[in-house]
C-alpha cells in the first residue's frame, strides 16, 4: 500500500515540474530562448525613429515625409564669378513668397564647392550719416538680394532706396550704385529766377549741386532749393514716400582690412542655398 502512495505522489510531483518547465518559464531562465517572431504583435512597431532631414536635391523631403518650408521660397537666380574685368563675384538671390510674406535669410548658408558663407545683417533704411544699426535681413515678395565678395565702402549691408546714388559724391562704391534719385520737378521751381531754373534742371541724376552755383547771390531761395540735392536733403523729403525703398539688398561679404570672400570657381561650380536650420533651399549649377 505504501509503494502505491509513493507512486501516485511520484507521477503528481512529475506532472507539476513540466507544467511549472512550460507555463513559468522565468523561473527556468528560459526567456532568452523565445525569438522576437513569437512576441505577440501589440508589442512591435511601437516607437518609430525621430524624423531626420534629408538634403535632397530639388526635394528636401524628411525621412518620415514632411516637406521642408523654406524649399524654394528664395531662388540662387543668378551667378557672376570674378573676371579679368570684375575683381569681385556676385551671387544674386530673388525671394519667390506670398503677398504680405518674408522670410529672415540672416544666417542661412551659400556653400560651393570649395567654401561657404554665411548671410551676415544690414540696415534696411540707411540713415543720413550711417548710423543705422544693423538688423536681421528680411526678404519680400519681389525682393533681390545682391551679394558682393568685396567690401563695403560704408561698412554697411542696406537695402537700395531711391536717394541712394547720393552716397556715390563722397566716394564710389564697387559696384556703383544705382542712380535713381528723383529730379528737380518744375512745380517747385517755377518761383524761381529763370537762371535757378536752367541750372536745376541741368543736374545730371543724383549730382549734387556746386558750392557756388550760377545763380544770383541774393536768390536764398534758390540757393536753400539746391542744398537738398544731397543725400541727407532728398532723404528728409522723400522717406515717406510709399515708393521710398527699391526692392534690392545690397551685401557686402569681405572684411574691413579688403580681403574678398570669394567662394566662387571662375569656370564652374555648384552653389547651394542653406536655411538656418541646415535645409537645403535651392542650388545652382554652372
Amino acid at each position: 500500500m505504501h509503494k502505491f502512495i509513493g507512486l501516485i505522489l511520484l507521477v503528481v510531483i512529475i506532472g507539476f515540474v513540466f507544467f511549472a518547465y512550460n507555463k513559468l518559464p522565468q523561473y527556468f531562465g528560459r526567456d532568452s530562448d523565445k525569438s522576437d517572431t513569437q512576441k505577440p504583435p501589440a508589442f512591435q512597431s511601437k516607437i518609430k525613429p525621430a524624423p531626420v532631414i534629408v538634403r535632397q536635391e530639388k526635394s528636401a523631403i524628411s525621412a518620415v515625409g514632411t516637406v521642408v518650408s523654406n524649399l524654394e521660397k528664395v531662388k540662387i537666380s543668378g551667378i557672376r564669378p570674378a573676371s579679368s574685368g570684375r575683381n569681385y563675384s556676385e551671387i544674386s538671390l530673388s525671394a519667390n513668397l506670398q503677398e504680405g510674406e518674408k522670410i529672415n535669410i540672416t544666417g542661412w548658408q551659400i556653400k560651393s564647392n570649395k567654401a561657404y558663407f554665411f548671410v551676415p545683417r544690414g540696415a534696411e533704411i540707411y540713415e543720413p550719416g550711417g548710423l543705422s544699426a544693423p538688423s536681421d535681413i528680411y526678404l519680400r515678395r519681389g525682393d533681390k538680394a545682391r551679394l558682393y565678395s568685396n567690401t563695403s565702402r560704408v561698412g554697411l549691408n542696406f537695402k537700395l532706396n531711391k536717394c541712394i546714388g547720393y552716397l556715390e559724391t563722397a566716394g564710389s562704391f564697387t559696384p556703383s550704385l544705382p542712380k535713381n534719385c528723383p529730379r528737380a520737378n518744375r512745380s517747385e521751381i517755377v518761383g524761381f529766377s529763370g537762371a535757378c531754373q536752367d541750372y536745376s534742371l541741368s543736374l545730371r541724376t543724383c549730382a549734387p549741386a556746386n558750392d557756388n552755383p550760377p545763380v544770383p547771390y541774393n536768390d536764398q531761395p534758390c540757393r536753400d532749393f539746391l542744398k537738398t540735392f544731397t543725400y541727407l536733403g532728398c532723404f528728409e523729403r522723400y522717406q515717406d514716400d510709399a515708393d521710398f525703398l527699391s526692392r534690392e539688398w545690397w551685401i557686402w561679404l569681405g572684411d574691413s582690412f579688403g580681403n574678398q570672400a570669394d567662394i566662387l570657381d571662375p569656370r564652374h561650380d555648384q552653389v547651394r542655398l542653406y536655411d538656418d536650420k541646415g535645409n537645403l533651399v535651392d542650388e545652382y549649377t554652372y
